[in-house]
């Protein structure tokens, strides 16, 4: 028997939720949220939630010749700081498209 209480597990998801799904929390309880996955022409989708204090948290990416859609979904108040290469933007609450 294997244990999975094991900090390479916690690890992998971390690096999952953080790096490409580009959920990472600025402010406690996710009153403000960084939104900035790392895209790679390797992975041309990708997708995570999380169910936080304030509701779920959701992003969908996809990346084809150097275009990037996102579908982020912000719950109530909170706020997220998305940033996709060198730009940046403050969304708020609710269901958003966005192109880069």
């Amino acid at each position: 028997m294997n244990s999975f209480n094991h900090y390479a597990l916690g690890a992998v998801c971390g690096f999952l939720y953080r790096r490409v799904a580009g959920i990472d929390p600025i402010e406690p309880g996710f009153a403000k949220f960084r939104v900035a996955p790392v895209l790679d022409s390797r992975i041309a989708r990708f997708g995570a939630r999380v169910d936080s204090v304030r509701g779920r948290i959701e992003t969908q990416w996809s990346y084809r010749d150097e275009r990037a859609q996102l579908e982020l979904t912000v719950p109530p108040n909170s706020s997220a700081e998305v940033r996709i290469g060198k730009e940046l933007r403050s969304i708020g609450p609710g269901k958003h498209q966005l192109s880069f």
